[in-house]
């Protein structure tokens, strides 16, 4: 009686299921592994990154994110960037999901994570400036941070270029960082900067009281070094 009765139980539930399978796919979501995400089409893409901020960026969806932020950031940040516009306008904000999806569009550290973050911090300096340092820290993970602080100071606001010198002044403390200015400096201007070249520098003329002799020294030899290995390619 007692098996009789548990196959009743089992048939009643499966027929519960049958009857309603839109909650068991909302209970079971299958994510896309990481490794693959980039496999998927366009439209894919698109329609993972909406999912994923409709529900505010769960973690089992972090790494596909970070994926799509570094390398498809055409597509991913402005959708991000929408959202949080969207989500400041809720009472109560969902502040932990603001900041999260701000940090993420910071972690893409390239020109289009400039432009959003210029554009966050036009709405909410105060709470979105911190950005503008942590895109540069993350840059220096996928490009030259130098590279990009030159755009950044290309943005033409005075406050924005402010926040990337603090960045600039903290990291040129660094040899590393030193290089790797030297090595963007060398980009921009095609050879070792001339005197001229070093005083009508964006960074250069910017730095607190001047570049020191030392730190121009250094820099230019940096630079001198990083053509001759250039050259003897």
């Amino acid at each position: 009686m007692l098996c009789v009765r548990n196959r009743e139980f089992l048939f009643t539930i499966l027929i519960a299921i049958c009857a309603a399978p839109s909650l068991v796919v909302s209970q079971v979501q299958t994510v896309e592994p990481a490794g693959r995400i980039l496999e998927l089409t366009d439209v894919e893409q698109i329609q993972f990154i909406n999912a994923s901020l409709e529900q505010e960026l769960p973690d089992r969806r972090a790494d596909q994110m970070a994926i799509l932020v570094i390398n498809r950031s055409s597509t991913t940040l402005p959708l991000i960037e929408q959202k949080i516009r969207e989500a400041l306008n809720q009472q109560p904000p969902p502040n932990r999901f603001i900041d999260t999806a701000a940090d993420l569009i910071a972690y893409a550290g390239d020109e289009r994570s400039l432009y959003a973050i210029a554009k966050l911090i036009a709405i909410d300096d105060t709470r979105f400036s911190r950005l503008i340092g942590r895109a540069l820290t993350h840059s220096s993970n996928w490009r030259n941070p130098f590279t990009l602080s030159y755009r950044a100071l290309e943005i033409g606001d005075e406050a924005f270029a402010d926040k990337t010198m603090v960045w600039v002044e903290t990291a040129l403390t660094s040899k590393l960082m030193q290089q790797r200015w030297a090595a963007a400096m060398l980009d921009r201007y095609g050879v070792v900067p001339s005197e001229t070249q070093w005083a009508k520098d964006p960074i250069s003329s910017r730095l607190k009281d001047g570049a020191s002799d030392d730190l121009r020294i250094s820099i230019l030899s940096l630079a001198e070094a990083a053509q001759m290995k250039r050259l003897k390619r």
